[in-house]
């Protein structure tokens, strides 16, 4: 429900979702009020034509019409203002369905404060990290169930469920293992889905450059107090260069039912995903095929009153079938079979939260429990097991662990000031059964009408994965006594929001131990994954988003913003030559806005510069010989024209407009400028 105030309303707040039944970051169990939506998002809102529609407060991308279930007060309450004290990036519906992006994976691409190294396009594999962090840094949320790969890092954005699914997505930079258990390390990342406010039909379709297709569909319905929604996508294309073809599959369900004082839900997807992996894991054998499948079920049930509780119950599995050769027919003969990997991972969740007379006091509880079937990965079982999902997979190893975590934490508000603190106990199975506690503590004021202060102190941990674990290679050792890492994160960020102005300004240190890196002291050898003693991390990040308030500027540009975030790492690795902490995103910078082209044209931009910090030895096949290239900087820029009415849409992107050669990761050269065409039909 929108509640609007000309002149009068100066913030936006999400109080909670209604009817919703996935809280955003408050999904378990807190209610978490967003006090500023980051201006480091580099989207920007289509412009509504009508009057009624027309935007007129400063917080202007959060009054979007898409936005039903966002309440928007007027009040200036300073408990209101200051109720969160960390930054939360939120990426808005119309600014999705706006942007030149094809993907889940483009769109956090366009985020200043996230790395994004795709190794393909249209969603097919990405590493992310935040701050200066690794791809294993990462918390992935969906609906804000934990979907992170137990098998490694790669995997985590290896989602069920596509672009057309997402109504939101909110990015959370900093450790917050408090709020959200292991794994919550450098950030988190929630993607929340979109619910059936009401009974519709949507189809999609695209078409472009190197064969690429893709179609997808929604159902939604509703009966009484429950609604549902049905999801199904596919894509394909041939590649834009050898051995980059692939296909594509998603199934996504959702169900919520309101109550007087509680919620119900359910959630359900599948996917498969084929891939050709060209020189994605070595250069030496280009030829690489991957294929996934992906499984997912969550429930939670919520209640309110006095004392609201949540309770959630989750389950996911994953598949992986890597060949390093394509066509066994070219494989030397010690390659002998393909690497299966099966992994599970269930878990439940319990959080009670409660408003007394010196604030709100909220505690919960965590279980998690992940395991693996491998031919390469785990323990010797002595025994082959086969594949159930993929009738040509045996595994002869296995490994299994279990997280239990307890967490508490107190808010306290005194006049503009308000105080949270707490903190998780941890007992990972994998680390001998040792407890450890972390703590954190977040303070926000506001310095005046429109400025507030943020200052926090958080600590995170993260286990090693199975890869970590126990991989080994022709260029890589195990290391099976990998201790888990930890991290703590000193942040304060400054505010200012008045008449279509936002600018934010946040600087982080972060200090890490046992930090896991591959690491080797020598070209010549092995990298190994160890448990450096330290690394130090300096960063900053700088937003600025302007909304013209007068006819004639926003006739030119309706929304134009600019965001700049840079990293600076530093490790005592010694004599090692470190693989991770040194290879990171130091400068990322964005750029956009959108133009009306007349009533119902629009062009939107997206300008991002990249200069990352790490080299790599680029393969050359013809000598055979390797030559250390640094990855430098380049700038990618997109485009989209679209015309929309209120039943159909068509659209025209380019992506990497300027046909810009780089590389994201190692010797996978990024594509060309890509070409495509699409098309929305909506019947409600």
């Amino acid at each position: 429900m929108i509640k609007h105030r000309q002149n009068r309303i100066r913030l936006a707040h999400f109080s909670r979702w209604t009817r919703k039944s996935y809280a955003a970051f408050a999904s378990l169990g807190k209610v978490i009020k967003i006090s500023f939506l980051s201006v480091s998002l580099t989207l920007s809102v289509l412009p509504q034509k009508s009057e009624a529609q027309k935007i007129t407060t400063d917080e202007s991308d959060t009054l979007s019409k898409e936005l039903e279930e966002v309440e928007i007060s007027g009040e200036l309450a300073s408990q209101v203002q200051n109720e969160k004290s960390r930054m939360i990036t939120v990426v808005l519906p119309s600014q999705i369905s706006q942007s030149p992006v094809s993907s889940i994976n483009d769109l956090l691409n366009n985020l200043s404060i996230i790395d994004l190294r795709q190794r393909g396009p249209e969603g097919i594999q990405a590493d992310i990290s935040i701050g200066g962090g690794n791809f294993n840094q990462v918390l992935i949320l969906l609906n804000g169930i934990p979907v992170n790969d137990p098998q490694t890092g790669h995997n985590n954005l290896d989602l069920p469920v596509s672009l057309l699914d997402v109504e939101r997505i909110e990015v959370l930079s900093g450790p917050a293992s408090r709020l959200f258990g292991p794994d919550s390390f450098s950030g988190a990342v929630n993607i929340i889905t979109k619910k059936a406010h009401k009974r519709g039909l949507y189809l999609r379709a695209k078409a472009g450059d190197f064969g690429l297709f893709r179609a997808g569909g929604q159902v939604a319905f509703k009966f009484k107090n429950t609604s549902n929604l049905v999801s199904l996508s596919y894509g394909k294309s041939k590649g834009y260069t050898d051995n980059t073809d692939f296909r594509k599959a998603n199934f996504y369900y959702s169900v919520n039912s309101v109550f007087h004082k509680s919620t119900l839900s359910f959630q359900t997807a599948a996917a498969i995903k084929n891939f050709g992996a060209q020189s994605f894991y070595t250069p030496k054998f280009p030829n690489q095929y991957e294929a996934t499948k992906n499984a997912f079920a969550a429930g939670e049930y919520k209640s309110y009153g006095r004392f609201s509780t949540v309770t959630a119950v989750y389950f996911r599995l994953h598949t992986d079938r890597f060949e390093l050769f394509r066509n066994m027919e070219e494989a030397p003969s010690w390659y002998s079979a393909h690497n299966f990997h099966f992994t599970k991972r269930a878990g439940v969740n319990f959080s009670v939260s409660t408003q007394g007379k010196v604030g709100k006091t909220s505690a919960g509880v965590n279980f998690r429990y992940t395991d693996i079937n491998s031919n390469l990965l785990g323990l010797s079982t002595g025994d082959t097991l086969k594949g159930l999902c993929d009738r040509d997979a045996f595994y002869t190893k296995f490994d299994e662990r279990n997280t239990l975590s307890f967490f508490l934490e107190h808010r306290l508000t005194l006049g503009k000031a308000v105080i949270t603190a707490g903190f998780m106990t941890n007992r990972y199975s994998g680390d001998n059964g040792v407890l450890r506690v972390f703590p954190g503590i977040d303070f926000s004021c506001s310095l005046s009408k429109y400025g507030t202060f943020f200052l926090s102190f958080n600590t995170a941990l993260r286990q090693p994965d199975f890869t970590e674990l126990y991989y080994q290679g022709p260029s890589n050792s195990s290391n099976p006594f990998l201790k888990p890492e930890s991290l703590m994160q000193f942040e304060s960020a400054y505010r200012f929001v008045k008449e279509g102005l936002n600018v934010q300004a946040s600087l982080h240190y972060a200090k890490g131990k046992n930090t896991i890196d591959r690491v080797k002291k020598t070209e010549n050898e092995k990298w190994k994954p160890m448990n450096i003693s330290s690394t130090e991390s300096f960063g900053y990040n700088v937003s600025v988003k302007f909304v013209p308030k007068s006819s004639f500027a926003s006739k030119l540009a309706e929304n134009i913003s600019v965001s700049l975030s840079q990293n600076i790492m530093n490790n005592d690795a010694g004599a090692y030559i470190s693989h991770y902490v040194d290879d990171y995103l130091r400068l990322h910078m964005v750029l956009s806005a959108i133009h009306p082209l007349s009533k119902r044209f629009y062009f939107s931009w997206v300008l991002n510069f990249f200069n990352r910090n790490g080299d790599f030895f680029l393969y050359d096949r013809a000598s055979g010989k390797e030559y250390l290239m640094p990855y430098g900087s380049h700038w990618l820029a997109d485009i989209k024209v679209f015309y929309r009415a209120p039943a159909i849409e068509f659209y025209c992107e380019v992506s990497n407009l300027f046909n810009a050669s780089y590389y994201d990761y190692g010797n996978v050269p990024a594509p060309g400028r890509w070409f495509s065409l699409g098309v929305q039909f909506k019947v409600e």
